[in-house]
């Protein structure tokens, strides 16, 4: 994505955007604290903005002449059609009939919706049609403000999923939110803005990062991330796969070309120096430990490293106590199963 975005409008909030992110991604996340700029900027490359000047590209698209799609946090939806309707006109409209009907109905879970009238629906049901209304619009690039903020989190996992494959078929997603939970496992990208200006863009895993390692305006308590390819799927749909050689075992979690990818609290890590003890947590993941901070409270932090990989464990002043870990120290991070937040 190349991308330039200025905008100055008197005596308001302005954006002074530049980007140049390498990468064939086309599903990217948005981040920053509120009042950064990232509806002001989702506004500008809608076109809703007549004073910014917008240049670049993304794909094979311009961002000057592209169809560019805008879904708000707040559907906006005919209230005198029925979903069906809705969902039908957008379709009539569309410069290209890019997408199918019947799978983007059922991709954005609106099938049983079509009879009913927008005032009767619920926000999350409200905001699964005004996605479903603006992919069947047929942009060239799709933009979501906080799109599944109303969902209950198997609907967004369900939704998230959806527009993850949806856009590695050829249509660039750009993805605002404020849960990194939700933007660490769905998009392989992620860009940090604050005071209307890009701070870190790049690798989801590495921006994190820098959003915990710098002194940014976002305060989260802090997860590690797992990738890995699929083993096997067993009975009950435990998946089994394979992270920086180890196995490892994880429930409801999204599975993209065969691939896993995984977010988990600190909260979630405890840490053992048997590295082989059997225990309940299932997961025993052998990890060096990198550095212990001190936090407010009188918690620590620990990070650890394996390859690649970092997660983070959060230990209790007697816990700090009893284990005196030190960095360098080979350590298991254990975790069960429903631990990983995916959705």
């Amino acid at each position: 994505m190349e991308l330039s975005v200025k905008f100055h409008p008197v005596g308001e909030f302005s954006l002074d955007i530049q980007i140049k992110h390498q990468s064939s991604n086309t599903f990217i996340g948005l981040t920053g604290p509120s009042g950064a700029g990232k509806s002001t900027l989702l506004r500008c490359l809608a076109g809703l903005e007549s004073q910014a000047r917008v240049s670049g590209k993304w794909q094979s698209f311009d961002w000057a002449t592209a169809r560019v799609g805008l879904v708000f946090q707040d559907s906006l939806v005919f209230p005198h059609l029925s979903v069906g309707q809705n969902l039908l006109l957008a379709a009539d409209f569309a410069r290209k009939q890019s997408h199918n009907f019947d799978e983007v109905v059922s991709g954005c879970r609106c099938h049983h919706l079509l009879s009913r009238m927008p005032a009767s629906l619920s926000g999350g049901e409200a905001q699964r049609v005004a996605l479903a209304r603006a992919i069947l619009n047929a942009p060239d690039i799709l933009l979501l403000d906080e799109p599944v903020s109303a969902l209950d989190s198997h609907s967004r996992h369900d939704i998230l999923s959806y527009l993850r494959r949806l856009s590695a078929a050829g249509l660039p997603m750009l993805l605002v939110s404020h849960d990194l939970t939700d933007l660490s496992v769905y998009c392989p990208s992620l860009l940090y803005v604050e005071e209307g200006r890009i701070i870190y863009h790049g690798p989801t895993g590495k921006v994190l990062d820098q959003i915990y390692q710098g002194k940014t305006a976002i305060t989260a308590s802090r997860f590690g991330l797992l990738h890995g390819d699929v083993v096997t799927v067993h009975n009950h749909g435990l998946v089994e796969f394979c992270c920086e050689g180890q196995t490892l075992y994880a429930e409801h979690l999204f599975v993209h070309n065969n691939a896993v990818t995984l977010s988990i609290r600190a909260e979630a890590v405890t840490i053992d120096r048997e590295l082989s003890a059997t225990t309940s947590a299932t997961n025993s993941f052998i990890c060096t430990v990198q550095a212990v901070t001190p936090e407010d409270g009188g918690h620590y932090q620990v990070t650890l490293t394996c390859g690649e990989t970092l997660l983070y464990a959060r230990l209790n002043v007697i816990a700090f106590n009893q284990l005196q870990l030190h960095p360098g120290e080979a350590v298991a991070a254990r975790f069960a199963t429903h631990s990983f937040h995916t959705s």
